[in-house]
C-alpha cells in the first residue's frame, strides 16, 4: 500500500504541468535573472561603468594632475563636458549617461599650499539615480586624487627631500583577499550566483505546498481519507507516503538549480557557481530544507478547506518567509533588527547552511545546527498536521 501510494503521488505531480513549472522552471529563471542583474553588486572582479562628466574651465598643471589621478580609478570613467550650462541642467540633459558632474575650480593651485583656505571648493553634483554607495565611492575617489595632487606639488617644491609621491603611496601597497578559500579555488570571491542559487532553490522547495495541498484537498473532497480511515489505514503512514515523492523532488531541484548556477548562468555572461566537493553536506542540508518545506505544506493542506485557500495562504506565507529570511533581499543589506527577525524563518537557516557550504567551505559538522533546526521545524509542523488530520477524519 505504501509503495502504491508513493507511485500514485509521483504520477499526480507530473500530470500537473503547473506544478512542474512552479517547482522547476520558475526558480531556474529567477536564478538566471537575479544572478545577472546583481553580479556587479557582488563581484569584486566587475568594474563599475559609471560615466562622470566634469568641467575644467581653465586647464592648468594642477587640474591636469588631478584628472590624471582620477582617470586611474577603475570604478568610474571621466569625460570632459563640452556644455557650459549649470550642472543641474547638464545632468538632466545627459540623462542616465552620467551619474554625477564635477566642477573643478580655476584656483585649484591654492590647494597645494601647506594650510590652504578653501574658498572655491571642488563641487560634485549627483544625479538622483546614483545610489549611496556609488556617491560615497566617488567622493572618496575625488578626495584621494586631491590629496595626491597636493602632495605631488608639495614634494616638487621640496625636491631636495628626495621623496616622491610614488614612493610615499606605492601601487599594490594594499592587497585584498577572502577567507575560507581552498586550494582548489584559491581566488574565490562572493558572487551574486552564490547568493541566488541557494536562495531561490529554498524558495522553490517550499512551493511543494501547491501540489501537496491540491492532491490532499481533492482526496478529502472525494472521500478518500474517510475510506482509508474506515480501513484502519494509519494516517501517519498515509501522509508519509504522500511526503516521500516531494522529498525526492526537492533533491532533483537541488541538482538542477546547482547545474543552472554552474553552467547556464556563465553561458549568459554571469559568474560561475563553485559547488565544491562536499556533496554529502549539500544533500543533508537539502533533505533538512525539504522536510521543513513538506511540514509547512502539510499543515497548510490540512487546515485549508479548498485548493484556492491553500494556494493563497500557502503562497503568501512563503513570500513572507522569503522576505524575512533573506531570500529576496540578502540579509547583510538588512538593518540589524531585521537580521535578528530573520531567525524566525526556516528559509534563513537553510540559506545560512548553503552559504556555509558554498561560500565558506565549511564541513558537514558546521551545518548541524541549521540541519537540526530545519528538521525540528518540519517535524513539529508535520506532527501538527497529523493531529489536525486525525481530528478532521
Amino acid at each position: 500500500m505504501f509503495i502504491a501510494a508513493v507511485v500514485k503521488e509521483f504520477k499526480l505531480v507530473f500530470r500537473d504541468m503547473h506544478s512542474v513549472i512552479v517547482l522547476f522552471v520558475i526558480p531556474g529563471v529567477f536564478i538566471v535573472i537575479m544572478s545577472l542583474a546583481l553580479q556587479d553588486q557582488f563581484s569584486e572582479g566587475k568594474e563599475a561603468t559609471f560615466k562622470i562628466y566634469y568641467s575644467n574651465p581653465e586647464p592648468n598643471e594642477y587640474s591636469d594632475k588631478l584628472l590624471s589621478y582620477l582617470s586611474g580609478n577603475k570604478y568610474f570613467t571621466f569625460e570632459r563636458s563640452k556644455q557650459t550650462a549649470e550642472p543641474g541642467s547638464i545632468i538632466k540633459t545627459l540623462g542616465d549617461r552620467s551619474k554625477a558632474f564635477i566642477e573643478i575650480p580655476t584656483d585649484l593651485s591654492s590647494y597645494t599650499i601647506t594650510s590652504p583656505e578653501v574658498t572655491n571648493p571642488i563641487r560634485i553634483w549627483l544625479s538622483p539615480s546614483i545610489n549611496i554607495q556609488s556617491s560615497q565611492l566617488l567622493e572618496i575617489a575625488v578626495s584621494e586624487a586631491l590629496v595626491k595632487t597636493r602632495l605631488h606639488f608639495i614634494f616638487s617644491e621640496q625636491a631636495s627631500s628626495g621623496i616622491s609621491i610614488e614612493e610615499l603611496l606605492p601601487e599594490n601597497s594594499i592587497q585584498v583577499g577572502f577567507l575560507y578559500t581552498s586550494e582548489e579555488d584559491p581566488v574565490k570571491t562572493p558572487t551574486a550566483v552564490q547568493q541566488n542559487v541557494p536562495a531561490w532553490l529554498i524558495f522553490s522547495m517550499f512551493f511543494v505546498v501547491i501540489p501537496i495541498s491540491t492532491t490532499l484537498i481533492t482526496e478529502k473532497q472525494q472521500g478518500t481519507l474517510t475510506r482509508l480511515n474506515s480501513m484502519n489505514v494509519s494516517m501517519g503512514l498515509f501522509l508519509a507516503a504522500k511526503s516521500l515523492p516531494y522529498l525526492v523532488i526537492n533533491q532533483v531541484q537541488l541538482i538542477l538549480m546547482l547545474l543552472v548556477g554552474a553552467y547556464v548562468v556563465p553561458l549568459l555572461g554571469g559568474d560561475t557557481l563553485i559547488i565544491g566537493n562536499n556533496y554529502f553536506a549539500l544533500t543533508l542540508l537539502s533533505l533538512a530544507v525539504g522536510i521543513s518545506a513538506i511540514g509547512y505544506a502539510m499543515l497548510i493542506a490540512v487546515i485549508a478547506k479548498t485548493t484556492e485557500q491553500a494556494t493563497t495562504f500557502g503562497g503568501i506565507g512563503i513570500i513572507l518567509l522569503g522576505a524575512i529570511g533573506g531570500i529576496m533581499v540578502p540579509k547583510f543589506i538588512m538593518p540589524e533588527n531585521l537580521q535578528e527577525l530573520a531567525m524566525i524563518s526556516p528559509m534563513s537557516w537553510g540559506l545560512d547552511g548553503f552559504l556555509d557550504i558554498l561560500l565558506y567551505n565549511k564541513s558537514t559538522i558546521a551545518i548541524i545546527p541549521e540541519v537540526t533546526i530545519l528538521m525540528t521545524f518540519g517535524g513539529l509542523l508535520f506532527t501538527s498536521a497529523l493531529i489536525i488530520s486525525r481530528k478532521n477524519t
